[in-house]
């Protein structure tokens, strides 16, 4: 059904439901943001707390093939944790403009309801290779853990 063709009230449900939803997306927007800044600043903490500590240990771990495979083990998963916030961020940023566009395209009586719910339903599928970088952190991590450990264990 177009904009112009709905009775007052429907009028007014569909435009509380654009508003809501636009909230909703900005919400998001703002929960993304805050935890990008939150997580890269701690795992930025933790990388120079791991760097450090290699640094400090001794000549002997600094020396160790192990040791240096496992903190670049660390640093690529900790650069993939920040492409996947970026992602994150950007994605809701997008949602939040796509919705707009087709709100006003619906206003404008370019496209219906439907085609307006359809299009947002769309936009919401699941990203399979912002999926594929989140696991690519966490193996990442339990790379570093399980080459750190052998490293050490198996040191003579």
């Amino acid at each position: 059904m177009m904009y112009k063709e709905n009775t007052k009230k429907l009028n007014a449900e569909c435009s509380k439901y654009i508003s809501d939803r636009s909230s909703q997306i900005i919400q998001a927007i703002d929960y993304w943001s805050d935890l990008s800044i939150k997580c890269l600043i701690y795992l930025n903490a933790g990388g120079a707390i791991v760097i450090l500590s290699f640094m400090g240990a001794s000549s002997t771990v600094r020396g160790m093939v192990g040791s240096k495979l496992a903190l670049l083990s660390f640093v690529f998963g900790l650069v993939t944790v920040a492409i996947v916030l970026a992602v994150g961020f950007y994605r809701m940023a997008h949602f939040q403009k796509s919705l707009k566009e087709d709100s006003n395209k619906y206003m404008s009586n370019e496209i219906d309801w439907e085609e307006l719910l359809d299009n947002d339903a769309k936009r919401l599928e699941p990203s399979n290779w912002a999926c594929f970088l989140a696991w690519g952190a966490f193996i990442f991590f339990d790379l570093g853990v399980i080459i750190g450990l052998i490293s050490l264990f198996t040191y003579k």
